[in-house]
C-alpha cells in the first residue's frame, strides 16, 4: 500500500467511525425532543449530553489528523531524500565527458543515459539542461510543484477530516457536532455549505490525493521528449527544403538525413498538427510504423535462406537495394 492510500485509508476509517456517531446521535436527539420540553431539552440534552458527543468525535478528529499528519511527514522526508540523493560516480564522469568535450546526443542516447539519472532530483535537473542543448525539452520535476502540492493536500486532508459532516443526501447529519471553521489559527466561524460539500467528497476517485500520488509515479516514469522552440524551427526549414508540392525530394531528404541522421526522431517529436496535409512526409519517413514492427527491405525469400544451406542466399531485389545508395 502506497503512503497516500494510506492516508485515503484513514480518513475513510474516520469517515465510517464518523457516520456511526452522528447517526446515534440524531436518534438520541430526536428522543430528547420528544421527551423533553424545549427548556429540558436545553438543559439535559444541549448542556449535559452534547459536550460528551460531540468531545468524543473532536477527539477521534484530532486522531486521524495526527496520524495523516505523521504520513505525510514521511512522504516529506521521502521526497527531500530523493532531492538530496547523490548521483554515482560513474554517471557523474559521463556527463562531465559530454559537457568538457561537448558532444552532441542523439534522442536513443539521451533516453539510455536517462536511466542512470533518475534516481536523483539534481541528475534529472542536470539532464534536463544536457537535452535542451541537444534540442529536447523533458518534463523534469520541479522542487517548488511537489512542495507546493504537498502542502495543499495536507491542508485539505485536515479539511476533510475536521469539516466531515456525513453525507448531502442525508442533509450532513453531523453539522451540529463539528468544532468551529479555524483560519490560520483563528476561529472564524461555523463550517460553511462548500466545506461540507468539499470534506464529504474529498476522496472521490481522481481526486487530490489520486491526483498527487500521480505526480509521485512521475519522479520514475520514464520522460517525455518535445523538441524546443530553437529545434522546431529547424525542422520546419528543413522540412520546407524537402517537400515541393506536397511531395518529398528523395535525393534532398537523403541528404538531409547523410547530414542529421537523427531528423527522423525530430521528426517523431513533433506536434501531431504539423503533419496535417503531409501525408508524403509521413509516409516516406514511415511515421506511422512503430520501428519494432517496421518490415524489412529485403526480399522475404532472402529471410528463408538457411532453410537452402549457408551459400544459397536468395538475391536481393536491384529496387531495394536503392534506397540503400
Amino acid at each position: 500500500m502506497t503512503k497516500f492510500k494510506k492516508i485515503a485509508q484513514l480518513i475513510e476509517s474516520y469517515r465510517k467511525t464518523a457516520d456511526r456517531h452522528y447517526a446515534s446521535y440524531q436518534a438520541q436527539e430526536k428522543a430528547a425532543r420528544e421527551k423533553y420540553s424545549d427548556s429540558g431539552f436545553q438543559l439535559e440534552f444541549v448542556q449535559k449530553v452534547w459536550p460528551g458527543r460531540a468531545g468524543k468525535i473532536w477527539a477521534e478528529c484530532d486522531d486521524t489528523i495526527r496520524k495523516v499528519e505523521e504520513v505525510f511527514d514521511e512522504i516529506e522526508q521521502d521526497f527531500k531524500k530523493w532531492v538530496l540523493e547523490p548521483l554515482d560516480g560513474s554517471t557523474i564522469q559521463i556527463l562531465d565527458c559530454v559537457e568538457r568535450f561537448g558532444l552532441s546526443l542523439s534522442l536513443n542516447e539521451l533516453q539510455v543515459l536517462e536511466g542512470s539519472v533518475r534516481s536523483s532530483y539534481l541528475g534529472t535537473k542536470i539532464f534536463a539542461g544536457l537535452a535542451e542543448k541537444n534540442g529536447y525539452s523533458v518534463n523534469a520535476p520541479s522542487m517548488k510543484e511537489y512542495q507546493d502540492a504537498l502542502a495543499a493536500a495536507r491542508n485539505n486532508a485536515k479539511l476533510a477530516i475536521r469539516a466531515y459532516a456525513g453525507s448531502p443526501d442525508e442533509g450532513y447529519p453531523g453539522t451540529d457536532l463539528l468544532q468551529k471553521w479555524e483560519s490560520r489559527g483563528i476561529v472564524a466561524n461555523e463550517y460553511q455549505p462548500h466545506h461540507l460539500f468539499f470534506a464529504a467528497n474529498f476522496l472521490h476517485e481522481g481526486g487530490e490525493l489520486d491526483r498527487l500520488e500521480e505526480m509521485w509515479k512521475k519522479t520514475h516514469a520514464p520522460m517525455v521528449y518535445r523538441l524546443n522552440e530553437s529545434e522546431v524551427g529547424k525542422v520546419k526549414k528543413a522540412v520546407g527544403n524537402i517537400m515541393h508540392d506536397g511531395e518529398v525530394d528523395k535525393k534532398a531528404a537523403q541528404e538531409l538525413i547523410k547530414k542529421d541522421p537523427d531528423f527522423k526522431d525530430k521528426l517523431q517529436s513533433m506536434p501531431d498538427d504539423f503533419f496535417e496535409g503531409k501525408e508524403a512526409l509521413v509516409n516516406h519517413f514511415r511515421l506511422n510504423e512503430k520501428e519494432e514492427k517496421e518490415e524489412s527491405l529485403i526480399t522475404p525469400g532472402s529471410r528463408k535462406a538457411a532453410e537452402y544451406g549457408a551459400n544459397r542466399f536468395q538475391r536481393v531485389d536491384a529496387e531495394t537495394l536503392k534506397q540503400f545508395e
